[in-house]
């Protein structure tokens, strides 16, 4: 999208400090540049309420610590009518998303809340349900928002050079827009920490499909932790993903099947004891789990619910 020479300038201009592995290793630097519509509503007073601040560019907000919101709680094909993953977080100094699904700035705008606003993007995987929106959001980004702060994009192995074959499916001829303001990739190593701004980030292998480079992924910020599954089946590393986490955000796709390549109720039922969490909240509702949402004793996300940590 932009040459070398506008690559390093962008670097050198971004004013989150470099990322740095706390476990040995480079910088990973890749290159630069099912719930009532009442209860839907009221949450969405109560994020225009959080937020308020956030939307006039004010990153020290004293009134939250950590606050997340659940954009988009639903699956690849909008079953409930619920938009594709999209977790925002808000916390001192920044506001980030988990995720950005294809449906995400529609999301967004249902919330009131402008993307310009957003400081990072933190994937689990590549595929369209959880990472399809950012092209829309770039596009918006240079040509309506006039976006004029830096945004950085980290995500699993290749996510630069994915994006950029995702952007060009998308929306043809993206590849020749050149962005007015900074844009860092970042390609997050497994198995790791990563600094992404104040955010500490953890991936951890997943199983799903491998084109997309699952992963799933544990954040730190401001004394709190939020751990989320992506899309991935039970791993032997969901105990240490999950230990003493604030808030454990577990996919939850079916709720009688095992389905191969994503975590489903049963599973939860059955590692229960080993997920050492201080909260659960299950996301990614398909069909069958959101008939059967009154059937289980978990929190269950839904579009719009936020959870003060």
């Amino acid at each position: 999208m932009e040459n070398m020479e506008s690559r390093s300038k962008i670097l050198l201009q971004h004013p989150i400090s470099p990322p740095s592995f706390h476990n040995g290793g480079s910088p990973c630097y890749h290159s630069a540049r099912g719930h009532p519509q009442s209860q839907l509503d009221a949450r969405t007073t109560q994020v225009a309420s959080i937020t308020s601040a956030r939307r006039r560019g004010n990153h020290s907000d004293p009134i939250m610590s950590v606050s997340v919101t659940f954009v988009g709680s639903g699956d690849s094909f909008g079953s409930g009518g619920r938009f594709n993953t999209c977790i925002l977080v808000d916390a001192p100094r920044i506001r980030f998303c988990i995720d950005f699904g294809a449906s995400s700035l529609i999301a967004l705008e249902r919330l009131d809340i402008p993307h310009n606003t957003i400081d990072a993007i933190l994937l689990t995987h590549l595929h369209g349900d959880h990472c399809g929106g950012i092209p829309f959001l770039l596009v918006d980004a240079m040509l309506g928002a006039k976006r004029d702060r830096p945004l950085t994009i980290a995500g699993p192995k290749d996510t630069s050079e994915r994006l950029k074959v995702v952007a060009e499916a998308m929306m043809p001829g993206m590849h020749v827009m050149v962005p007015k303001f900074p844009i860092t990739y970042l390609d997050l190593p497994l198995l790791r920490t990563c600094d992404v701004g104040p955010v500490r980030v953890t991936t951890f292998p997943a199983i799903h499909t491998q084109a997309t480079n699952p992963t799933s992924m544990r954040v730190e910020i401001a004394d709190k932790v939020i751990a989320y599954t992506g899309d991935s089946e039970w791993t032997e590393h969901v105990p240490a993903l999950a230990d003493g986490a604030d808030l454990f955000i577990a996919e939850c796709y079916f709720f009688r099947k095992p389905v191969r390549f994503h975590f489903n109720y049963p599973d939860l039922v059955t590692h229960k004891t080993e997920i050492r969490a201080k909260r659960i909240v299950l996301t990614h509702l398909g069909k069958e789990m959101l008939a059967n949402i009154d059937s289980v004793s978990e929190q269950c996300a839904y579009d719009g619910l936020v959870i003060a940590l």
